[in-house]
């Protein structure tokens, strides 16, 4: 009996083992079938939340959710299927795994790509027309999974009984006392069975239905928690169910008496309309969007526009809608404002053009300029700005805004021709910016159709023509003839009739001088005064314009005299403007002084400078007068300039003249007292003729490297028409072995050679003593970047030539080179409002370097204008301004002119960047301020 009991009382405890390792599997595959089950719940969530914020930030963030999802359902679905699966559950498992794929395929990604395109209605019509038809058999499948689990759990539980029954009819037949006891535990052990299933079937069912709830609440709060706007359900009668409202003050209706209310009850008729035309379209097609309505509230009139999406129902169940209310009040506000723009530019009569700084294409173009070229908008929009301009390039047109790309300039002003759809041409002002705070960056030209401006220009330079030919001739007749018969030379003249033609040849000869005078101001705007500038010493044309306006001043009783004589001063002027400039300056003091008086002419030479001073004690200038002195007709007063004669535009001539040819004018008056007027102009210095100095050939020998053979040619052909001996290198390897055996006064680069970046070879170069202060010139189409990227390094470079080159400006830096190599004094300005300090300075270099002093910022400014420096010492603290104002102007000159900073204060490098050196006034000996200068000016 008792191995009986025992043998039953093993059996049962097998039983129990088997209950509970059913237990174990049926509960954990419930737990996997709970979880794709709220995965596919959560991912429906997610695309209605898409639908109804379609934001581009709520769609990235909800399509990647749904691939996460579609990643783990696969996942979990894996460790399903290697569960013991019966027979019956796998066929159901192939069949959901089919439907499953079939929604992932046809319904969850195709939605994916609708919404990531941002096809809100091509989203929305998939799920409508397949996601909820795909989902159904996907929610039976795995519902009946479900079922089915407890259903093999129960046959599992049925076989286990079975296996207990037979156990028991043992142990009735073969002993009696053992019933009881056996019956007591199988009653325990069924008891047990059936708590485990029934527990486990609640287990299951509450962890399913609390993670539906949870997960369905956190959607639903993370979705609502994101729209800013008004959100409300309603009914297709447009009655209201339910809403959320972050700004309750947008509400038509006070809160609690919105539920339960129609749009027709809450809003006024036409917004009310509006809003049931959207539930109609949105019933319809899924969607409605855009529809817009006005309310006035209490804080005025405000704009809604309206979203409203169909949700998904179960057949026969009434439709609900989800409406969002946008307010875009500021964007109505936006919109009629750049309306109203829009307008102002269509109405313009000049061309407008917006166009993309990175491409060229045209985004906007107004009303007049699609008038003139007779394209349309959208033929436009697959325009460039080079389409437009005939021979343009996009080479060309970099360097033409290759200022506002640097941010040196904030507009570019050019002239050019446009041409229209019919190939016809027509000229244009363009004024052309970079604006720097729009994304993305673009251009906006502002273009005047010039025709009308250039027809006149051509019937004014044909009338100038007419003038210079028809007056000018018979006028100088006049003038001839009454010369001859005031001279005597038709014999002597009654005393009467002298007066009289004395009176006709003064008039003829004033007459004459306002003729000339209105065509070279006419000349003058219309930039084309012929000036030929060339070196010529300054003291032979002095004397012959004292000597030439000697006369004249004998007309008033004055002489000329002057003061001293400065051999051997060479400027760069067209002599003949030179004299013309002498002759007004002289003509006018002679006008105003007294008669007996002296006018004096001094030479004043200053630093690398030259001033010629015309003086006076006559009755000077007028305090009020003195700003408009170099106006067109400009007089003082007018009754004494009619007893002077003149036309006022003598001192306005003269100035443009001046400035043209690189000088500047100036004056200083005390009435009564003293009076002068000056003129200034750079020295030059004489050269040798490099062309026929043949004993000297290594000062003129030039390097040329350039790997284009026919830019090579070009070079070496221009340089050898200025006197220049070249040789040729075609790669950085050949340019060194030549440069170490032999001797060059300068090299050309270009920065694309190959076999070694022209920048890095610029910086080898400087290392070797050899060539450490080779003078380079670069000619190259990467001229401007490489300027940029040496910066601070620049200054060992003497220009930077873009291509296509320029052949005076290349020359010329050949020239300023070698001038460099052969001795020329270099040129350096300090800027210093101390004279003693000036002196000081001039004592230690005066030897070495041609010295011009600038005592203010605004002087400064002037001199760098009209002279090109080798190098600039500055003090920081000026009478009008700090020093570092230059800065920007010397680092941005072309190339970059070195400074160094000569101060009282104490400066930290930090403080102060781009600059060669920083000295402190009280700190720098003699010695090394001399060899500071020495080194940057390149003297050994």
């Amino acid at each position: 009996m008792l191995g009986i009991g025992s043998v039953v009382l093993f059996e049962m405890n097998s039983a129990k083992d088997s209950l509970k390792t059913i237990y174990d599997d049926r509960l954990l595959a419930l737990d996997q079938i709970t979880d794709i089950e709220s995965l596919i719940l959560e991912n429906r969530l997610v695309i209605a939340g898409s639908l109804v914020t379609p934001t581009p930030d709520m769609i990235r963030l909800n399509t990647a959710k749904i691939e996460k999802n579609i990643a783990e359902i696969e996942k979990i679905w894996k460790a399903y299927m290697a569960n013991h699966l019966t027979s019956e559950e796998k066929v159901l498992a192939a069949k959901f795994v089919d439907d499953r794929n079939k929604l992932v395929t046809q319904g969850l990604k195709p939605v994916i790509v609708a919404l990531r395109a941002n096809d809100i209605k091509k989203a929305n019509q998939i799920v409508v027309e397949d996601i909820q038809l795909l989902y159904q058999p996907v929610g039976n499948g795995i519902k009946t999974l479900g079922k089915l689990q407890l259903t093999v759990a129960k046959q599992k539980y049925d076989e286990i009984r079975g296996h207990y029954e037979t156990i028991r009819n043992i142990s009735i037949a073969t002993a009696i006392i053992g019933l009881g006891f056996v019956l007591w535990i199988g009653f325990l052990l069924v008891r047990a069975i059936i708590r485990i299933a029934g527990d486990a079937r609640e287990i299951t069912d509450r962890r399913n239905y609390e993670r539906e709830i949870l997960a369905t609440r956190n959607q639903l709060q993370a979705t609502l928690n994101a729209i800013p706007d008004l959100l409300f359900e309603l009914g297709l009668d447009g009655r209201y169910y339910s809403y959320h409202s972050p700004h309750v003050e947008l509400l038509a209706a006070p809160q609690e008496e919105l539920l339960g209310k129609t749009i027709f009850e809450v809003l006024p008729a036409d917004a009310a309309d509006i809003g049931m035309s959207a539930l109609l379209e949105a019933n319809e097609k899924g969607r409605s969007q855009g529809k817009q309505f006005e309310l006035i509230l209490p804080q005025g009139k405000l704009w809604f526009e309206l979203s409203i999406s169909r949700m998904p129902t179960e057949l026969g169940q009434e439709p609900r809608f989800i409406c969002l209310s946008r307010d875009i009040t500021e964007r109505k506000q936006a919109e009629h404002e750049l309306t109203r723009l829009g307008r102002v530019l269509d109405e313009s009569s000049n061309e407008i053009y917006v166009f993309n700084a990175q491409t060229l294409h045209f985004t906007m173009v107004n009303a007049e300029a699609q008038r003139n070229l007779g394209y349309s908008m959208d033929e436009l929009k697959g325009l460039t700005v080079l389409d437009l301009e005939p021979n343009l390039t996009h080479n060309l047109f970099e360097q033409r805004i290759s200022t506002l790309r640097l941010g040196k300039q904030d507009v570019v002003i050019y002239e050019a021709e446009h041409r229209r759809k019919n190939q016809s041409l027509y000229p244009i002002e363009a004024r052309l910016h970079l604006p720097a705070k729009e994304y993305p960056p673009v251009f906006v030209a502002i273009i005047q159709d010039i025709t009308e401006r250039k027809n006149i220009e051509c019937m004014k330079s044909e009338f100038i023509s007419t003038v210079s030919h028809e007056l000018r001739t018979p006028l100088t007749s006049i003038r001839g003839a009454l010369g001859l018969v005031a001279g005597g030379a038709a014999g002597d003249l009654p005393p009467q009739a002298k007066v009289l033609v004395d009176i006709a040849h003064k008039n003829s000869e004033r007459l004459i001088l306002l003729v000339n005078d209105i065509l070279d101001m006419e000349k003058i705007e219309a930039g084309k005064m012929d000036i030929h500038c060339k070196p010529v010493e300054l003291m032979p044309l002095l004397h012959q314009a004292l000597e030439a306006n000697c006369a004249y001043g004998e007309q008033f009783n004055v002489s000329y005299e002057l003061e001293n004589d400065v051999p051997d001063i060479m400027v760069n002027v067209d002599a003949n403007r030179l004299m013309q400039i002498l002759a007004n300056l002289l003509s006018n003091a002679a006008k105003f002084s007294f008669a007996g008086d002296k006018v004096m002419v001094a030479v004043i030479v200053s630093g690398n400078r030259v001033r010629v001073a015309v003086k006076d004690h006559g009755s000077g200038i007028a305090e009020p007068f003195r700003n408009q002195i170099f106006q067109k007709f400009a007089q003082g007063d007018s009754s004494d300039s009619r007893k002077k004669g003149g036309t006022g535009l003598g001192l306005s001539i003269t100035r443009a003249i001046v400035e043209k040819m690189g000088g500047m004018i100036g004056f200083s008056s005390e009435p009564n007292v003293l009076t002068t007027f000056f003129i200034e102009f750079p020295i030059e210095a004489k050269i040798a003729d490099l062309s026929s100095d043949k004993t000297e050939e290594k000062s003129k020998r030039i390097l040329i490297c350039e790997d284009d053979r026919l830019i090579a040619a070009l070079l070496h052909f221009m340089l050898e028409q200025d006197g220049f001996v070249a040789d040729v290198a075609y790669d950085t390897v050949q340019a060194k072995h030549m440069l170490a055996q032999n001797h060059y006064a300068a090299m050309t680069l270009d920065l694309s050679l190959p076999g070694q970046d022209g920048i890095a070879f610029i910086r080898e170069l400087r290392m070797e003593e050899k060539t450490a202060k080779l003078p380079i010139v670069v000619v190259s189409a990467r001229a401007i970047a490489g300027s940029l990227e040496l910066n601070g390094e620049a200054y060992s470079v003497i220009d930077w030539i873009p291509k296509p080159i320029d052949k005076e400006q290349m020359v010329l830096a050949i020239r300023r080179a070698v001038g460099r190599f052969s001795g020329i004094r270099p040129r350096v300005l300090h800027v210093e409002d101390d004279p003693d300090i000036f002196n000081v300075m001039h004592g230690l270099v005066g030897d070495m370097a041609d010295l011009d002093h600038a005592g203010m910022l605004a002087e400064a400014k002037h001199l760098l204008k009209q002279c090109r420096y080798d190098l600039v010492i500055l003090d920081l603290t000026l009478p009008d301004g700090s020093g570092q104002e230059l800065l920007s102007l010397l680092n941005g000159a072309t190339p970059p002119i070195p400074v160094m900073v000569f101060s009282a204060r104490e400066i930290e490098r930090e403080e102060i960047r781009n600059v060669a050196s920083l000295m402190v006034k009280s700190r720098t000996s003699d010695a090394q301020l001399l060899a500071t200068i020495k080194r940057l000016i390149g003297i050994e």
